[in-house]
């Protein structure tokens, strides 16, 4: 474990680099745009929104678990989580980040979706699919007095809780965290 309370556990050699290569070269659909954030209605609906906060490109990876290559991750992912069928995840979401871009302070926890039937994200799982030249490290301020940072390593993974473990319905606000900028060279990264 990287930190104890709450608990962060990194895996070194979670992804090969085969897998690291596949998920950045994977055509699933979509391409690489410009990430947005949501944007909850009082209606209860929600829409994409881009925001200044959030700089990076997304896609999303779609049927992935059917990739001769990946499909033994989503395995990994199950055993690492105690077992949580893949359908209870999200689609793995993939991200680059140029020299310059960021994701500003956020949490992955969403307060509308206590009431809905999937529940909150209880839990993140990130991977850094490459090595990066300076910075692109993942910082959780709140964690010490100067907040802790986990350094971009290609196949490392990242595991880390989005609730209480006492109360899962409610968000853990130690686990705000952001993607520091990339200084020099290209960071790409995906989370489930």
């Amino acid at each position: 474990a990287f930190y104890d309370e709450p608990w962060l556990i990194a895996f070194d050699s979670f992804l090969t680099e085969e897998e690291c290569d596949r998920f950045i070269s994977i055509k699933s659909g979509d391409e690489f745009e410009a990430s947005s954030t949501y944007d909850y209605n009082d209606d209860g609906t929600s829409e994409h929104v881009l925001v200044e906060e959030r700089t990076s490109e997304t896609k999303w990876c779609f049927d992935c678990e059917n990739d001769p290559i990946l499909a033994p991750v989503y395995e990994r992912i199950i055993n690492v989580t105690n077992g949580i069928p893949f359908q209870n995840h999200e689609d793995i979401q993939l991200l680059k980040y140029e020299e310059g871009q960021f994701y500003r302070n956020h949490h992955d926890y969403a307060d509308l979706h206590v009431s809905k039937p999937c529940g909150p994200r209880i839990l993140t799982m990130y991977f850094y699919l490459n090595d990066v030249e300076a910075g692109g490290g993942t910082h959780f301020p709140y964690l010490n007095e100067d907040g802790f940072t986990i350094s971009p390593k290609k196949g490392r993974a990242v595991l880390w809780p989005s609730v209480l473990d006492k109360y899962p319905s409610r968000m853990d606000p130690r686990t705000f965290h952001e993607a520091l900028e990339v200084e020099k060279g290209k960071k790409f990264g995906a989370n489930v």
